[in-house]
């Protein structure tokens, strides 16, 4: 084995791939296993780091902010020219990924907050003005020195005190909650992992700086990786990384009769790169250069990033410097497979269905390259998403940067520009009434990936398949909102529209509705979606919400894995039957029995709007009473597979 193919995936072992071992580790040795393993994964890396001789330490306890090489030109000089754009961006979530403390990007409570830690340790929050600290049990206060995230949930990098190396807080803030949880509880990961969760040090330095910021430097000081010099052009997300270092660009256009002149000539400005003026597949690879599931391919284009930076510019193709790995993994014929199976065994569950369709947020580009749509080159990011809010968009911008969806991907017109005899066969094409509330994208991109706690959008459009969503162990795009209903009853719907054969299916599959299924027999990734879905509107329009307490309660009354009984609770507590529960979701087993019995003899209800013959698949008796050994059977079928989902 090469050193480079070791190299390669040191990004990937920092960012936690060593931490679905703890599987196979008890956990009174968790912490010295996660520990020793990082440190090996680490080590591997650091014999092939660059040497600076003769670089100083860093004087400061945190990166450097600071443009270089006379190339970049900074957001600040976008806005001049630019300034609706500039103001849609700024109010973007890109531009907000990574932020400097301040009072108004400090979401959380930082007022003499105590927390203590799975492990046992009290984390000390404090303010003072401006500046932000945390102290662990008795120890100094470390100060805040960076804020990643703003959207859904936010999380706080402390000085290390060595150089411009960061460590974790190792709670997250929940902005819809409004409250603290612990950093493992925020994410699907194994429940062993809870008390002993892996060491963040280091790893903003080598892994977030990656796609959380633009032009970023790792800069190592030290084959140890203790020291850094990193330095990044700007924190957040800005101008430059979708439209390539802009100093040239700003230079030229000093010249109003050139601006006018192009302006005119509609053409494009060779200085510069606007994403939308590109083939499909250069236009999604400025996305995928941090939406992908990917890495170097070689030791030099590694080792280049680490000291020079990323040499990948927009409007470049992204494979000459990065690698997209797809499953299936072929460890025999290739090296850099090899060495990902190597250092991971999970790497490909952790991350894809065992059909290979993504499973994970965030790495779009990945699942959007598997599609027919883009395969033939008429479907890109931006047929549905904007890079900046039109003039003619009437949405808020806060409202628009949810997504920073085209107005026409809000509804089927992105998808009836190209496919116009389908849009127009209307209800024989869809199956369901005008006016019911369903696109598109519902059937052709099920909410079946997950991350931050939520589902979103399978990003590889496909057509519904109860037989393949079967065989992937993945929910079916019809039984996502008709959760009342069973799998058998959508693949027989199915069957019929299409005339393809139903697959063939077990008594459960035929008898049990499709949601309290899942949600009492699926994996822990399968558990998150389906508890999601049953809090949306879409799914409570199709299929009611009077059967779904019991189900939701169980899960967040006994789910191991604590985001699963996050999301659960969610969709629970805006329920009328959970009216006046106050529950904490990750609080210890007993203390969430103690606050769910007081409402549990009010569930399951009668329903107040009966349905047809298929009522018993909910697993309810007539009447709505719950069949108490059919549920217990079911439960003691949960699928307890390890689930690591790396987001």
């Amino acid at each position: 084995m090469t050193g480079w193919q070791e190299v390669a995936l040191v990004v990937l072992a920092a960012a936690g791939l060593a931490a679905p071992l703890l599987a196979r580790v008890r956990p009174a040795r968790a912490r010295v296993a996660v520990t020793a393993l990082t440190i090996v994964a680490l080590a591997l890396a650091a014999r092939h780091l660059p040497r600076r001789a003769g670089r100083p330490a860093a004087p400061d306890d945190r990166p450097r902010v600071a443009l270089r090489d006379g190339a970049w030109a900074g957001s600040d000089a976008c806005k001049a020219c630019h300034p609706g754009e500039h103001a849609s961006w700024h109010g973007s979530y890109h531009r907000s990924m990574t932020q400097r403390p301040s009072s108004e990007s400090v979401l959380a409570d930082f007022e003499g907050v105590t927390l203590t830690a799975p492990d046992g340790a009290r984390w000390r929050l404090s303010r003072e003005g401006e500046r932000f600290f945390a102290a662990v049990d008795d120890g100094p206060a470390r100060e805040v020195v960076l804020v990643t995230g703003s959207h859904h949930m936010q999380v706080y990098w402390v000085a290390d005190g060595r150089p411009r190396l960061l460590a974790q807080v190792p709670f997250v803030w929940l902005v819809d909650d409004g409250r603290w949880v612990p950093r493992n509880a925020a994410f699907v990961r194994p429940p062993e992992l809870a008390g002993a969760p892996p060491s963040e040090t280091g790893r903003w330095n080598l892994v977030c700086l990656r796609c959380h910021t633009t032009d970023p430097q790792s800069l190592p000081l030290s084959p140890a990786l203790d020291a850094f010099d990193t330095r990044v052009g700007e924190l957040g997300i800005s101008c430059e990384s979708c439209h390539g270092p802009g100093a040239e660009h700003v230079a030229a256009n000093h010249d109003p009769t050139r601006r006018y002149a192009l302006h005119l000539g509609g053409g494009p400005d060779p200085t510069i790169v606007n994403p939308a003026r590109l083939d499909a597949l250069r236009s999604s690879q400025v996305c995928g250069q941090c939406h992908s599931i990917s890495c170097e391919p070689s030791e030099a284009e590694w080792r280049a990033w680490a000291e020079h930076g990323f040499s990948f510019r927009p409007g470049d193709d992204l494979s000459r410097s990065r690698t997209l790995v797809q499953p299936p993994l072929d460890p025999a014929g290739d090296p850099l497979a090899a060495t990902i199976l190597r250092m991971d065994p999970h790497f490909v569950e952790d991350r894809f269905w065992p059909d290979g369709e993504v499973r994970v947020t965030g790495r779009e580009l990945s699942a959007l390259v598997r599609s027919p749509c883009f395969k033939g080159g008429e479907l890109s990011c931006v047929t549905c998403h904007a890079l900046h809010k039109a003039k003619d968009d009437p949405r808020p911008v806060r409202e628009w940067a949810n997504d920073q969806l085209r107005p026409q991907a809000l509804g089927d017109a992105a998808c009836a520009s190209c496919h116009q005899a389908t849009a127009r066969a209307g209800e024989e094409h869809t199956r369901h009434p005008a006016g019911a509330g369903v696109g598109c994208m519902d059937c052709h991109m099920p909410h079946t990936t997950y991350g931050l706690l939520k589902a979103i959008r399978s990003h590889e459009v496909t057509s519904p398949d109860v037989g393949a969503a079967l065989a992937a162990r993945r929910p079916n795009a019809c039984n996502l909102c008709h959760l009342d209903r069973s799998i058998g009853w959508a693949a027989d719907a199915l069957a019929e529209w299409t005339g393809a054969p139903a697959p063939a299916l077990g008594e459960d599959e035929r008898e049990v509705a499709a949601g309290p299924l899942w949600l009492l027999t699926g994996d822990a990734g399968v558990r998150a979606l389906v508890a999601w879905a049953t809090g949306q509107a879409p799914a409570r329009a199709a299929a009611g919400t009077w059967w779904l307490p019991p189900y939701l309660e169980h899960v967040v009354r006994g789910d191991p894995y604590d985001a699963v009984r996050i999301v659960a609770w969610r969709a629970l507590r805006d329920l009328p039957e959970a009216e006046g529960l106050r529950v904490d979701p990750v609080a210890a087993p007993d203390a969430r029995a103690r606050a769910l019995a007081p409402a549990r003899e009010r569930w399951p209800l009668t329903p107040t709007t009966p349905r047809g013959s298929d009522d018993g698949a909910r697993v309810l008796a007539p009447g709505g009473r719950l069949d108490r050994a059919r549920f217990q059977a079911l439960s003691e079928r949960r699928d307890d597979r390890r689930v690591d989902l790396i987001e």
